[in-house]
């Protein structure tokens, strides 16, 4: 007997949160994969087309071109690990690898990302929305968190797609070009500490 689409949905629910919860107690890279390749049958990850990048000439979309083993808080208790993920800055999406290498976009809401990289140093964002800010362009963006002594500084990443055409091409080439910001809080607020910036 065929089980109805909802009780089939809801069992896939059940399954993501049996993984995640698999994951906050500590599991290998291997493991770690499989619990993001949850996002995969169900309803919460899309396939990634490269092809929305593929006529860009210069610059990059990601934070890091390369994916690195990172940590997905999805709200309460709840964690993702993988070991092959990235953060693209343009459309603020978070991409991963399955265990077929195939790149995918998590569509769950996202709270918090680190980022392991090989020094044991972790880079922690946070997203815009968790934050004290009343300007709404800033609230589906990504925080980068940098500590210096006592004070908490949040680094704001923009980067936007130019397109033009090269002189005797009819072809559309783009390019990317990164700007940063920094924040701290003031009087509760998210403010604004330093004039933005193109990154060269």
């Amino acid at each position: 007997m065929e089980i109805p689409l909802p009780f089939r949905l809801l069992g896939g629910l059940m399954l993501i949160q049996a993984m995640v919860f698999a994951q906050a107690a500590g599991t290998s890279n291997e493991e770690s994969a499989k619990n993001m390749n949850v996002l995969l049958i169900t309803p919460n990850g899309s396939p990634f087309l490269p092809a929305m990048y593929s006529s860009v000439t210069s610059g990059s979309a990601f934070y890091m071109d390369e994916f690195m083993p990172a940590t997905i808080f999805l709200g309460g208790t709840s964690i993702a690990k993988s070991a092959f993920v990235r953060l693209d800055l343009v459309d603020n999406s978070i991409h991963y690898l399955n265990d077929k290498k195939e790149e995918f976009i998590v569509t769950q809401t996202v709270e918090k990302l680190v980022f392991e990289n090989p020094d044991n140093a972790k880079e922690i964002f946070v997203a815009g929305n968790s934050l004290p800010t009343e300007n709404a362009t800033y609230k589906n963006k990504w925080f980068l968190v940098i500590q210096q002594n006592d004070i908490t500084v949040y680094k704001l990443y923009t980067k936007k797609i130019f397109e033009y055409k090269p002189f005797n091409s009819g072809a559309l080439e783009k390019t990317i070009e990164t700007y940063e910001k920094y924040f701290i809080f003031k009087d509760g607020i998210l403010v604004e500490s330093k004039k933005s910036r193109m990154k060269k």
